[in-house]
C-alpha cells in the first residue's frame, strides 16, 4: 500500500526557467505542510496529496488536502478533505479520475479510544465531496481497501489485505466485494497491489513472495484466486509497472537492490549499485527508469537508467536539506516531491524547526536538467559588536531575554552562471545547527537591490543589528542564508547558509528592583501577580509590543492580584507597577 510518511509546503515560492523548462514550487499553508503522494492528473498537471496543520499548534490534527498543480507551477485546485475525526491522519492513496475528479484514501487514528478508521472519499472537479466510505481497521472489520485503481470499464477497483472492491465511480455504490482466497487462513499476505494492464487481475507483493491474483467465479459476485506465486526471500516495496511486462520493485532487506519481475514472476536483479535501504522512490518514464535515493548521510542522489538498469545518467540531486519522497514521470515530465527543513515563526514569538513541501519538475529529454535560476549564497559573516542580552524575570525562577545589536556584515557569493541583481538575506539563532524554538527575531529578512554581482563574484553587505526575544538562554550561533526577493524564507539549503558563533554582553537586572512576580507565563485567560510589598492604590498598566496601552487599573490591598487576559491578543506584553516592569506573553 502507498504509505509515504513525508513532509512537503505553500509560501508561494515559484521559480521557472524558460530555457531549461525546470520549475520548482513550494507549498506552504499553516505552520507545517507536508506532501505524501504525487500522481499524474491529466495531460499537463500533477495531483498532490498532503497534510497541513489547520491552525498553529495543532500538532496531532493534521488536515489532509489535495492540490492540482500544472507543469508551469500554477495551482489550479487546493482543497481540504472532510475528516472523520480530529485525530492523526495518514494518506494511503490518491487517484485522478477521467472527469477531473479525485479519489482519496486515508487512515485516521482514534487516539482516545484506540484503533483506526479507513476512509475513501470521491471529490468532483471543483473539489466538493460526492460520496464517502469508511470502516474500522480491525480484524474482520468491513473496511474499505487502501489502494485504488481505475478499472477498464471506468469504475473503481480497491485492493486491500484480504479483499478487492469494485465501486461505481460516480455514485459510490459497491458493485461487489471479492475475497482473496486463502488470505483469511494466513497462507498469503499481499500488501502492495498493481493491476495487470487491461484486466481486473492484480500483481501483488507478499511476504516473501510475488503473486498474481486472478478474478474468478460469478462476474457479479467474484472471488480472487492465487494464480501464480513465486517465493523469493526478502522484503520489498515500491511496486512499479514495467514497459517490459511485469513490474519493478525495491528489495530493502536483506539486500538493497532493484528487481524486475517478469510476467512469469521470475526475478531479475538490475545492475544498479545502491548504498542504502533509504531510497525515496522509483518510477518509469519515456526516457527510462528513475531512482531517487536519500540515505542516512543526507547525500541525496538522482539517477536515470535504461529499462534494463544500464547506461546510468547522474542527474543533479537536491541539497542535503531536501529529502525526496515520491516522484512520477508523466507526459515527458519528471516531478519529484520532497521536503525542505525550514525555520518558521510560530504564534508570533518562536522560531521552530519545520518542513516545507517542495515540488521539482523538469523535462525527461534533458540529459542534464539543471536549473539556471539564480544561485547566491552567504559565504562569510563578521560580527562587529557584541549582542546585548537583557533578561526580564517572568517568574521566581524564570526569565525571558531580549537580544539586540551585533552589527553583522554578511558576504554573499554568486555561485551560479547568471548575474545577481537582488537578494534577500535571512537570519535565525540556533544551537548546533538546529533552530532555537524559543526565539522570535524581528526584521529577520533584509532585501538588497541593484547589486550587479557577476558570476563567481562576492560582495560584503551590511546586515546591521538584530533584535530577538525568547524564553531561553542566549543561543550559541546565528545563521544567515539567502532567498529570492519577495518570497518567504522557507527553504534553507546546504550551499547557501552560513553560521557564526554569537558573542554577547549581558545587562543584568537588579533583583531588588523588581517588586512583582507574574505567573503563569505564557498566560492564557489570566495571570496571577504577586507583590513583594504592599502596592495598594498603585496604578498598574499593560503595554503591547508597540508601546500601546492595552489595559490599566489599580492594585488591591492584598499581596496578589488576579488579572484577566482573555481579551488580549497573542503576543508579548509589559506590565508596569510603580517602578517595576515585567515582560509576559499571552497565548490562547
Amino acid at each position: 500500500m502507498n504509505k509515504f510518511l513525508v513532509r512537503l509546503v505553500i509560501p508561494l515560492i515559484f521559480l521557472q526557467n524558460i530555457e531549461a523548462q525546470t520549475v520548482e514550487r513550494s507549498l506552504s499553508a499553516g505552520f507545517v505542510t507536508t506532501a505524501d503522494l504525487i500522481k499524474p492528473f491529466d495531460g499537463d498537471k500533477w495531483l498532490l496529496a498532503g497534510r497541513g496543520e489547520p491552525e498553529p499548534g495543532a500538532y496531532f490534527q493534521d488536515r489532509l488536502f489535495v492540490a492540482v498543480i500544472g507543469f508551469d507551477g500554477q495551482i489550479y485546485l487546493r482543497k481540504n478533505l472532510i475528516m472523520p475525526s480530529e485525530e492523526v491522519h495518514l494518506w494511503h492513496d490518491v487517484l485522478a479520475l477521467p472527469d477531473g475528479g479525485i479519489l482519496a484514501s486515508f487512515e485516521s487514528t482514534l487516539c482516545d479510544v484506540g484503533g483506526y478508521i479507513i476512509s475513501v472519499q470521491r471529490l468532483d472537479a471543483q473539489g466538493f465531496l460526492m460520496w464517502s466510505k469508511s470502516g474500522a481497521f480491525s480484524p474482520g472489520g468491513d473496511r474499505p481497501p487502501e489502494d485504488w485503481f481505475l478499472a477498464p470499464d471506468g469504475n473503481l477497483l480497491g485492493a486491500g489485505y484480504d479483499k478487492i472492491w469494485k465501486v461505481a465511480t460516480n455514485s459510490g455504490d459497491i458493485l461487489w466485494k471479492a475475497d482473496l482466497q486463502g488470505v483469511s487462513g494466513g497462507t498469503v499476505s499481499p500488501y502492495e497491489f498493481l493491476p495487470i494492464l487491461g484486466t481486473e487481475d492484480f500483481y501483488a507483493l507478499g511476504n516473501p513472495d510475488f503473486q498474481v491474483w486472478q478474478k474468478t467465479g460469478n462476474p457479479s459476485s467474484p472471488v480472487y484466486s492465487l494464480a501464480k506465486s513465486q517465493e523469493i526471500p526478502g522484503y520489498r516495496n515500491r511496486i512499479t509497472p514495467s514497459p517490459l511486462g511485469g513490474f519493478y520493485c525495491f528489495q530493502h532487506y536483506p539486500d538493497h537492490q532493484i528487481e524486475w519481475i517478469n510476467p512469469n514472476l521470475d526475478a531479475h536483479v538490475l545492475p544498479i549499485q545502491i548504498a542504502s535501504s533509504q531510497i525515496a522512490d522509483i518510477t518509469v518514464g519515456d526516457a527510462g527508469f528513475y531512482l531517487a535515493e536519500s540515505p542516512d548521510n543526507f547525500s541525496n542522489r538522482l539517477r536515470r537508467f535504461d529499462l534494463q538498469g544500464q547506461n546510468p545518467v547522474e542527474l543533479p540531486a537536491p541539497s542535503k536539506w531536501f529529502t525526496p519522497q515520491m516522484m512520477f514521470a508523466h507526459n515527458g515530465r519528471l516531478a519529484i516531491a520532497g521536503t525542505n527543513k525550514t525555520g518558521k515563526e510560530f504564534l508570533g514569538n518562536a522560531v521552530l524547526q519545520g518542513t516545507a513541501a517542495w515540488l521539482r519538475m523538469f523535462p525527461e529529454d534533458s540529459p542534464n536538467p539543471v536549473s539556471t535560476t539564480p544561485n547566491v549564497a552567504v559565504t562569510e559573516i563578521q560580527q562587529l559588536h557584541p549582542i546585548k542580552s537583557t533578561p526580564f524575570q517572568i517568574s521566581p525562577t524564570g526569565y525571558v531575554y531580549d537580544l539586540s545589536g551585533g552589527d553583522f556584515q554578511v558576504k554573499i557569493s554568486n555561485l551560479g552562471d547568471i548575474p545577481i541583481n537582488q537578494v534577500c538575506i535571512n537570519t535565525v539563532f540556533g544551537y548546533n545547527l538546529f533552530f532555537d524554538i524559543c526565539f522570535n527575531i524581528s526584521a529577520k529578512q533584509k532585501q538588497f537591490y541593484d547589486l550587479n554581482l557577476a558570476p563567481g563574484a562576492s560582495l560584503w553587505l551590511d546586515f546591521g543589528d538584530i533584535q530577538a526575544s525568547g524564553q531561553s538562554s542566549a543561543p550559541s550561533e546565528i545563521c544567515f542564508w539567502t532567498s529570492s526577493p519577495n518570497e518567504q524564507p522557507d527553504a534553507i539549503h546546504e550551499n547557501d547558509r552560513a553560521c557564526h558563533p554569537a558573542s554577547y554582553t549581558v545587562s543584568v537586572m537588579d533583583p531588588d528592583f523588581q517588586q512583582i512576580a507574574l505567573y503563569p507565563n505564557p498566560a492564557d485567560d489570566f495571570v496571577e501577580i504577586a507583590f513583594v510589598e504592599n502596592m495598594e492604590g498603585e496604578k498598574w498598566q499593560i503595554f503591547d509590543a508597540t508601546g500601546r496601552l492595552a489595559k490599566m487599573g489599580v492594585c488591591p490591598s492584598s499581596q496578589t492580584m488576579h488579572l484577566e487576559t482573555g481579551d488580549l491578543s497573542n503576543g508579548f506584553y509589559l506590565i508596569r507597577v510603580k517602578n517595576s516592569v515585567v515582560k509576559f506573553a499571552v497565548r490562547h
